[in-house]
């Protein structure tokens, strides 16, 4: 798909994680966003771009296999407050 044009890389991440266990990327960032508490004002930071969470497990013959979850968000602007 690269090669045609249809595609571009942004990452090439390595992940390393152990056994059953979680590894986690995020290609993009966090946003600060002002919420409200019974104290008053917050900031909490939200992901946005293209995250991947995976969990590997390797079986007795050396096979790994992965479940894999991939979530993608985006910015808008539309909804900014100044």
């Amino acid at each position: 798909m690269a090669s045609a044009g249809d595609a571009f890389t942004i990452a090439e991440p390595t992940l390393t994680c152990k056994n059953g266990g979680n590894a986690k990327f995020l290609a993009g960032g966090e946003i600060p966003i002002v919420v409200q508490t019974p104290f008053g004002p917050e900031i909490e930071y939200k992901p946005y771009g293209i995250q991947l969470n995976m969990q590997p497990v390797t079986d007795e013959n050396g096979n790994i296999s992965a479940n894999m979850l991939a979530e993608v968000s985006r910015l808008d602007y539309s909804n900014a407050v100044n």
